[in-house]
């Protein structure tokens, strides 16, 4: 995750929500979608689509 910004949790990516992740990532600090996804997957051990997925 980015050192500037809280750590991501859970809440951040609802499993439920249809935000786009680009939009997610960009509300949590983050400039690009591939990034965040980087970050998410670093923090969770799997990507953010696949985390909605599995819901």
């Amino acid at each position: 995750m980015r050192e500037d910004t809280e750590p991501i949790t859970a809440t951040h990516l609802p499993r439920s929500t249809t935000e786009p992740v680009s939009r997610i990532a960009n509300g949590v600090g983050h400039r690009s979608e591939a990034g965040f996804s980087r970050a998410f997957q670093r923090e969770f051990g799997v990507r953010p689509l696949r985390w909605r997925q599995v819901a």
